[in-house]
């Protein structure tokens, strides 16, 4: 498991003002040479729930406190994906679920580009990452597995590749009379050998 990241609004600052990002405009956001340090965080209102959107708020918000405006940018499905695929995005936000660990190779392996049908969304090229998810592919060893899935978390959060920030929940209520619900690996629920008593 990679290490929580600190909330440290003043190392933030201190970063900031390091690259540059010394002015303030009137409202209060950080500027470098006339421009406003300004993020985009791409989403659709039609996937996005509620509590997703909520937290999306409160980060803009933390960003705000140190100067940074994020900017949260609805998209229909349709032109999202495009967009999304080019990686004409300065942020992107989504989850990934599954009972195997492998599930890292899906989300952060160079051969798996959104424009390619994965879900890299950090746009991930990276030699040492892509060694330790293949060489966990190849070994039998759960104990090797697990600790070179740890190698990859950590090395993700401690480089700023991604940030897991956030765990939505899911919620499914099964009447007593139904039964054969099942889930799938990444924990969706299958109902194509479900029944319900006529009774």
């Amino acid at each position: 498991m990679a290490p929580p990241v600190p909330h440290d609004p003043a190392r933030a600052g201190a970063l900031l003002d390091g690259l540059g990002w010394t002015g303030r405009d009137s409202d209060g956001y950080r500027t470098k040479d006339g421009r406003r340090f300004r993020l985009t965080l791409l989403y659709v209102p039609a996937y996005t729930k509620p509590e997703r959107r909520t937290f999306d708020i409160a980060v803009q918000d933390a960003l705000k406190k140190v100067g940074v405006e994020l900017v949260l940018e609805p998209l229909d499905a349709g032109g999202y994906t495009p967009v999304r695929d080019r990686g004409d995005y300065d942020v992107i936000a989504f989850a990934w679920g599954g009972s195997d660990p492998d599930l890292l190779r899906t989300v952060f392996h160079s051969g798996s580009q959104l424009a390619g049908g994965g879900a890299n969304g950090s746009r991930l090229h990276d030699p040492r990452i892509d060694g330790w998810l293949d060489a966990a592919t190849a070994t039998a060893s759960r104990e090797e597995r697990w600790a070179l899935y740890a190698k990859v978390q950590q090395r993700v959060v401690s480089q700023g590749y991604a940030l897991p920030a956030f765990v939505g929940t899911r919620q499914l209520g099964i009447r007593g009379r139904a039964h054969d619900v099942a889930f799938d690996a990444s924990a969706w629920p299958l109902f194509q050998g479900a029944w319900v008593d006529a009774g």
